[in-house]
């Protein structure tokens, strides 16, 4: 009862907030989708090197 009379309320007489709720979700879902179909495919991300390999090379001398 409490979630309805909140979704029936107006803001400035003329959007109702269940409106603005509905458009909210179909906008989220648009996002999700395009995100989903235009991901960067995983040969392409950056490959984080690990700290215990950049310290032995150090030590070494050897730079690359």
């Amino acid at each position: 009862m409490g979630l309805a009379s909140i979704a029936s309320h107006k803001l400035g007489g003329i959007l109702s907030v269940e409106s603005i709720f509905k458009a909210s979700i179909k906008i989220g879902q648009h996002r999700a989708k395009y995100r989903a179909k235009h991901q960067v495919p995983e040969a392409l991300r950056i490959l984080q090197e690990e700290e215990e390999g950049a310290a032995a090379r150090k030590e070494g001398g050897i730079y690359l």
